[in-house]
């Protein structure tokens, strides 16, 4: 409620008004969505979430982070060189959320950093946690395996 409550309680029967009519929003804490997001590296906030790892079309690969966690910051270059690579399959996102200062949705169970998952396009409801080694291969071994569509190497245009 965001309003000030009043003695007489109106504010609160107008709040009440509004949940069981179905106007009010859920509070979700997060970042503001980004002007530009077209790196390699898609970013993701809690309020585009849906629009960029739920598209049912397409397969997600997303990392939950810390900024200041040491293994995220390790992983970076890695990750960036994974989107980079694969950016030319146009049915593969790779993306990463700030989980420290973005609410994670439910069915992704984030304890540590970094943690990684794929939403699988039409499955986005059983994501999968990626739980192998952390070097470019390891990754590209999962998404062949776990991936809807035939991943697509950039430059090259040939499907690995």
């Amino acid at each position: 409620m965001r309003e000030e409550f009043t003695r007489d309680g109106r504010s609160l029967e107008r709040f009440l008004d509004d949940y069981f009519a179905g106007r009010l929003k859920r509070y979700v804490k997060s970042e503001p969505i980004p002007e530009r997001n077209m790196a390699a590296v898609r970013v993701v906030v809690a309020e585009s979430f849906d629009d960029i790892v739920n598209s049912p079309d397409k397969d997600v690969l997303i990392q939950f982070y810390s900024p200041s966690c040491q293994h995220c910051k390790k992983l970076e270059p890695v990750y960036t060189e994974l989107a980079v690579m694969l950016s030319s399959s146009p049915q593969l996102i790779i993306a990463k959320m700030n989980a420290a200062d973005n609410d994670v949705p439910p069915g992704y169970d984030v304890q540590g950093f970094p943690t990684i998952y794929l939403a699988p396009a039409a499955r986005k409801d059983e994501p999968i946690r990626y739980q192998g080694a952390r070097e470019v291969k390891d990754f590209l071994k999962f998404l062949k395996r776990e991936a809807t569509h035939r991943l697509v190497h950039s430059g090259s245009k040939n499907e690995l």
